[in-house]
C-alpha cells in the first residue's frame, strides 16, 4: 500500500500583547497535523462507527459478521502516530504493547496509555480480530481515499490556519498557566474515533472531525488532559490535597475524574472563545443537564476573571471550585 500518511507542520508564533505574557516566557510545541487510514479502520473495526459520506460501510466491505472489540483501546492512535502504511506492521505493534501486559497505561520503556476503558480484551482476542479484519481492509481503503481523506486533509489545512493565526497554544498556555513538557505535539484527524483522546509518547491529540473546524476546542479539551496528568503534565491527582477532594468527590457520587474531565470541558469552550471560533457570549454551563458538571462549570464561569487576576493556575483553580461545588452538594445516600 502506497505511503496516504501524510504529516504537516506548523510552528505556533507569538504575538506581543498583554494576553500573552506568559507564553512569552515559555516555548510551545511545534505541532504535526497528521491521518491514517489505517488508523481510521482499526478505530472502524474495533467500534463499527459509520461515517456520514460512506454510510453503509459495515456492509458495503462486508465486515458486518466481524464482531466488534466492545472496549476502547489505544492501537488505533499508536497506530496513527507511528505512520505505518502496510497492514502487516501492525503485528509487531500489538505484539509490543499488548502481548505481555495487562496495565491500561505503561510507564517503560516510554509512558504511553494502552486503553481508554478500565480494561480491555486479552490480546488473543485482539489479535484474531486484527487477523480477520485484514482481508477488507482494501475495500476500506478504497472508500476512505476516495470519500473521507480529502475531508481530514481539508480539516487539518484549516487547523493549520488557525494555529498560525490565533494564537492557540499561546492562549492555552495563559489561561491556564501551565505548560506541556514537551517539544512537539501531534493532533491527528481521524474521522472514525468516538471523540477525542491523548497520549504520552510522543505527546499527541488524537480527534474525530467537527463539522466546523475548531482547533481551539480540540486543543482545550484533550490538551487539558495532557496538561492535567503524568508524563507531560503536572499530574495533578498526585499532589498532597487531592486526597480528600477524591475523598470528598466519592462521598457525593463523583470522582477525580469526573473533576478533571469537567475543566476540559470549561477549556475546550473558553480557548475556543478566547481565539474567537465560539461567541463571546457562549454560556458555558448552559447546554449540560443539572448535576455536578454544570455546577461546576458555572462556578467556574462566575470566579474566571478573579482566576485571570490571580496567582492560581488552572490545578488550584480547578480545585478550590470543585470543592466548593461539592461541598454543596447532598451525600451520595441521602
Amino acid at each position: 500500500m502506497k505511503n496516504v500518511g501524510r504529516k504537516f507542520k506548523m510552528t505556533g508564533f507569538i504575538f506581543f500583547f498583554p494576553l500573552l505574557l506568559f507564553a512569552q516566557k515559555a516555548t510551545v510545541p511545534e505541532v504535526s497535523f497528521l491521518h491514517s487510514p489505517l488508523g481510521d479502520y482499526l478505530y472502524f473495526l474495533f467500534n463499527r462507527k459509520e461515517y456520514k459520506t460512506v454510510p453503509q460501510m459495515d456492509s458495503l466491505i462486508g465486515t458486518q459478521e466481524i464482531p466488534k472489540l466492545g472496549a476502547l483501546i489505544a492501537l488505533p492512535e499508536i497506530v496513527t502516530s507511528a505512520q505505518i502504511n502496510d497492514y502487516r506492521d501492525i503485528y509487531p505493534i500489538l505484539k509490543k504493547y499488548y502481548y505481555n501486559t495487562r496495565a491500561t497505561l505503561i510507564e517503560k520503556p516510554q509512558p504511553k496509555r494502552l486503553s481508554f476503558s478500565d480494561e480491555y480484551p486479552p490480546y488473543d482476542s485482539i489479535l484474531a480480530l486484527v487477523k480477520k479484519g485484514q482481508a477488507f481492509y482494501p475495500k476500506f481503503f478504497q472508500q476512505w481515499k476516495e470519500h473521507v481523506e480529502p475531508l481530514e486533509i481539508k480539516q487539518i489545512e484549516e487547523w493549520k490556519h488557525q494555529l498560525a493565526t490565533q494564537n492557540v497554544l499561546e492562549t492555552f498556555y495563559n489561561l491556564t498557566k501551565l505548560t506541556l513538557h514537551t517539544d512537539r505535539l501531534e493532533i491527528a484527524a481521524m474521522a472514525y474515533h468516538m471523540a477525542g483522546s491523548a497520549n504520552y509518547s510522543p505527546a499527541a491529540i488524537y480527534t474525530s472531525l467537527f463539522r466546523k473546524p475548531n482547533l481551539p476546542w480540540v486543543i482545550g479539551h484533550e490538551g487539558t488532559h495532557l496538561l492535567l496528568s503524568g508524563p507531560v503534565g503536572a499530574n495533578w491527582m498526585s499532589r498532597k490535597n487531592v486526597k480528600k477532594l477524591g475523598q470528598l468527590a466519592e462521598k457525593k457520587g463523583e470522582s477525580l475524574y469526573e473533576i478533571e474531565e469537567n475543566t476540559c470541558h470549561f477549556l475546550q469552550a473558553m480557548l475556543a472563545k478566547a481565539c474567537g471560533t465560539e461567541e463571546k457570549t457562549y454560556s458555558i454551563h448552559n447546554p449540560y443537564p443539572q448535576g455536578f458538571r454544570r455546577e461546576m462549570l458555572a462556578k467556574m464561569e462566575e470566579q474566571w476573571s478573579d482566576y485571570l487576576k490571580s496567582q492560581d493556575n488552572i490545578i488550584e483553580f480547578m480545585i478550590r471550585v470543585a470543592e466548593q461545588v461539592l461541598k454543596q452538594m447532598p451525600d451520595k445516600s441521602k
